[in-house]
């Protein structure tokens, strides 16, 4: 019998020391991440790269191999091991955006928030963050918050994407 090798995705978490050749920076906001067939990768301060969950509203160039299409909400979404990918595209290209990971897909176009629009609530796991001694909110795709006081409520407003 012969010595069988089956090539399977790393897990989320695990450390390598070098990235695959055809790897693509990708930029989410201010951080940057390494991808390559549906693996990102964010470098560590070892100067490694450590196997992460996809961020939610990067934007990749080609779908991971194996990613199958789904209709949801009348939208055509590809899933490849619990990522969700929507395909944008424009006069000269085509690109995938991840909205969603985990079995949670968010159809909805958060892209299109303004600065200045208010809401009552933040978005969930929006972490705090400290900017020039001001502390802001930041979502998961990047949209960044503010908290405000009007007619005595406590409101949160978008100031940066």
């Amino acid at each position: 019998m012969g010595t069988y090798f089956e090539v399977v995705a790393p897990p989320i978490g695990i450390h390598v020391r070098i990235l695959p050749p055809a790897h693509r920076r990708i930029y989410v906001g201010t951080s940057i991440f390494f991808y390559f067939n549906g693996i990102f990768y964010r470098q560590t301060n070892n100067q490694d790269f450590e196997v992460v969950q996809p961020p939610l509203g990067s934007e990749v160039a080609e779908l991971p191999a194996g990613a199958k299409l789904l209709m949801l909400n009348g939208q055509k979404i590809y899933e490849l091991d619990g990522t969700y990918y929507k395909e944008q595209s424009n006069e000269e290209h085509t690109w995938y955006t991840v909205v969603g990971k985990n079995g949670i897909v968010n159809t909805e176009d958060t892209y299109s928030l303004q600065i200045g629009d208010t809401f009552e609530q933040l978005p969930d796991n929006c972490k705090p963050v400290v900017i020039n001694n001001q502390k802001y909110f930041v979502s998961t795709n990047n949209i960044y918050y503010q908290e405000i006081i009007e007619n005595n409520k406590l409101l949160y407003t978008v100031v940066g994407k």
